[in-house]
């Protein structure tokens, strides 16, 4: 490989890709859009943006003949008409049809819990609801004492079907 980048030392096969290489160290961007004055990197992403000032739309859905002048948006859409959910929680193992709801869902799920999921993804215990169980001699009568805490967000529940229910919430 003759062709090495003067700033990591990757090497290359061709002088052409060794210069695009190196646009990553220098951040040059020679591409510059006739319409607005912004500036690219590399020549894909500079067609990709022309497109949406020329209204151009290359990519047609193979369910509803939708178009879409990118093709990462484009898979995203078929997504929706075949169903497939490619990003899996990490957690819980449930399934999302975007990487970013699969993220949101993440984010939920506490770092250290002794929580686990049933089948269905539902928390089967949450630690202190049976604690929170207990009725304070004041609230012995009231037949709505709310006892079972969400950790997430701290609401109340009368009753720990209820809080189950709302950690779906959360984890949706």
């Amino acid at each position: 490989m003759p062709y090495s980048c003067k700033h990591c030392n990757k090497c290359f096969s061709r002088s052409s890709v060794c210069k695009e290489h190196e646009r990553i160290h220098t951040e040059v961007k020679p591409y510059k859009c006739r319409h607005c004055e912004k500036c690219f990197s590399w020549s894909s992403d500079y067609r990709i943006h022309e497109q949406t000032h020329t209204g151009e739309k290359l990519y047609t859905c193979k369910h509803c003949k939708k178009c879409f002048s990118d093709l990462a948006h484009c898979k995203r859409h078929e997504r929706t008409h075949t169903g497939v959910k490619p990003y899996t929680c990490k957690h819980c193992k449930k399934c999302f049809s975007r990487s970013s709801s699969c993220k949101q869902h993440e984010e939920k799920h506490p770092v250290n819990s002794s929580l686990k999921h049933n089948q269905h993804g539902r928390y089967l215990r949450e630690p202190s609801a049976t604690q929170g169980n207990k009725k304070s001699s004041t609230e012995e009568n009231l037949s709505q004492v709310k006892s079972h805490t969400c950790w997430i967000c701290q609401g109340e529940f009368s009753s720990e079907s209820c809080l189950l229910k709302h950690y779906d919430d959360h984890m949706r």
